[in-house]
């Protein structure tokens, strides 16, 4: 009689946890589509407006940034290197 009783409680508890891991289950797939959907909508929204961007062409080389032809062959083997966060001064 005791382990009849002792195996029905079993049984109930692990419906109880099926139940649970379901409920659970459903959250998780609704939070999933719900981000799913937030992301491509913000997607689109950032799309429409870069696409609305008008672009205009900037000249290049030197003539265009007023660099003479004697300085422009003078500089021909001078690599620009830009250095950032640096400073000189002793505090």
């Amino acid at each position: 009689m005791r382990s009849d009783n002792h195996i029905n409680k079993r049984k109930r508890g692990t419906k109880k946890n099926s139940k649970k891991k379901k409920i659970i289950l459903i959250t998780l797939l609704i939070l999933l589509c719900l981000t799913a959907t937030a992301a491509a909508v913000g997607y689109k929204i950032l799309n429409d407006k870069i696409a609305k961007i008008d672009y205009v062409a900037t000249p290049t080389g030197s003539k265009a940034f007023g660099i003479s032809d004697q300085v422009a062959k003078d500089l021909a083997d001078y690599e620009n290197i830009a250095i950032l966060g640096v400073d000189a001064t002793e505090s």
